[in-house]
């Protein structure tokens, strides 16, 4: 019965030990890319994550964190190289588009928190006329992962093709955060 006991012990270690390294492995990976075929560089993603994540603590919201699931599916539509949103998709999206190709992908983060001042969170509302959905979707306090994907070799007057999914999506009726 002790020899069982210690087995049952020891087996329980290695599920134990098994289950930190697959862990650990995981949050490897996401914080420095995703095993699919993606545009970004790890060094791209961290930073993406960062900036979200700086815009969201202004806001007192919980971080975002890197999704490889979603990187992939916004790889995939970037790849198409069309400035176009999903509209069969369960999840919030924000593109972004540029004529040159060596563009930082922060700049997108950039971009999108321009709209900022334009949205009246205590309404629900943007201002008219503006566009404040790629600043709420950041910041909306349900959304917890996101992934992006990027084209640098887009046809047509963009060259460039930066593609972010959320999920939960935002950008529901009433206010942000």
């Amino acid at each position: 019965m002790k020899t069982f006991s210690k087995q049952l012990v020891f087996a329980g270690l290695l599920l134990f030990t098994f289950s930190f390294i697959v862990n650990a492995q995981l949050t490897k990976t996401n914080n420095k890319g995703c095993p699919g075929v993606n545009g970004l560089k790890a060094a791209e993603i961290s930073d993406l994550l960062e900036a979200q994540n700086k815009a969201r603590a202004e806001h007192k919201l919980t971080a975002l964190t890197w999704d490889c699931k979603l990187a992939d599916f916004a790889q995939e539509w970037a790849g198409r190289g069309v400035f176009e949103h999903r509209t069969d998709s369960e999840f919030g999206e924000n593109m972004f588009v540029s004529a040159a190709t060596d563009t930082a992908a922060t700049a997108a983060i950039q971009r999108w928190m321009l709209e900022k001042p334009f949205w009246n969170n205590k309404t629900g509302t943007c201002q008219a006329g503006k566009t404040c959905t790629h600043f709420t979707q950041i910041v909306w306090k349900t959304t917890a992962r996101v992934g992006c994907g990027i084209n640098r070799n887009a046809t047509g007057k963009w060259k460039l093709l930066l593609v972010c999914n959320y999920n939960p999506e935002g950008n529901l009726p009433g206010p942000a955060f």
